[in-house]
């Protein structure tokens, strides 16, 4: 008998039992899950990450301020996985469109299973040479959207005794970034903010968790690289990646999507680096 109550005090009988006669592969099947991604009508990570989790059958809402990116991301997932897609105009920076935007989220999607907080842009300038708005934006897009969205999202959650929130961080949260001071340390508020929310609501069923990509090849950074006349320091920068190559989004969206699925059951307030493995400095 006392063994009975040991085991139950300990949490085993809520264990995921049922796991252990499946595939990994169907592990990671997300049909009938609904995911809202953020930052998501751009060309780089969050467009990846919709693809991704569609692929996988998740319904998905893709959110952007730019209603027109955001609808052309829908229509690409709808194409290519046949799964559902719908574009949500909102402003992650503003705490009431955050809640508006996730409430319209919820009642699309009958609940919201996963919200992944990706967006996170950024100046990444000497600090000496940043005014007011450039270090308010970056505290904002980097740090503030994310704690914003998180709060929106557990009034949804917390009730329905589930959920995951998945927030992308970066590298220039845990090393030394040249010009990246406002933005480093709003990805390092990030990181932070992920490991103590998953302390806090981890009890009440809800999962949170983070992936910190390195440099990605999206649109924006190959026209950077294409300026020879840009100040960009990436040769300083690759002689740190172990890898030796910069990623594609897609890399840091695979990551994303394991950690959605129940094959990442047990991971909790962890910030997965996906970055090629960068030597810290500083």
């Amino acid at each position: 008998m006392a063994d009975v109550d040991v085991l139950k005090e300990v949490g085993f009988d809520r264990a995921p039992h049922g796991i252990a006669d499946l595939r990994v592969t169907e592990l990671m099947d997300l049909s009938g899950k609904g995911a809202v991604v953020t930052g998501a009508g751009g060309p780089g990570l969050g467009r990846a990450i919709a693809h991704r989790l569609a692929g996988l059958g998740a319904t998905v809402i893709v959110a952007d301020r730019n209603l027109e990116g955001a609808e052309a991301a829908a229509a690409e997932v709808r194409e290519k996985w046949g799964a559902e897609a719908v574009a949500v105009n909102c402003d992650v920076t503003d705490w009431d469109d955050a809640h508006r935007f996730i409430a319209e989220s919820a009642e699309i999607l009958g609940g919201i299973d996963l919200l992944v907080n990706n967006v996170g842009a950024g100046e990444m300038r000497p600090f000496i040479d940043q005014d007011r708005s450039a270090i308010d934006s970056t505290i904002a897009l980097g740090f503030i959207d994310t704690v914003y969205c998180s709060r929106a999202v557990l009034d949804h959650m917390i009730p329905r005794g589930s959920g995951h929130i998945i927030n992308i961080a970066a590298g220039a949260g845990r090393s030394l970034s040249p010009r990246g001071a406002v933005y480093g340390a709003a990805k390092a508020g990030v990181i932070h903010f992920t490991r103590n929310l998953a302390y806090e609501v981890g009890k009440l069923g809800v999962r949170v968790n983070g992936v910190s990509p390195g440099i990605m090849l999206h649109a924006g950074l190959r026209e950077v690289l294409a300026d020879n006349s840009t100040e960009w320091d990436y040769k300083w920068r690759m002689e740190r990646i172990d890898l030796d190559r910069v990623s594609i989004p897609e890399e840091v969206a695979n990551v994303v999507a394991f950690l959605a699925s129940d094959a990442a059951s047990y991971l909790s307030g962890v910030t997965i680096n996906a970055d090629g493995g960068v030597a810290a400095m500083g």
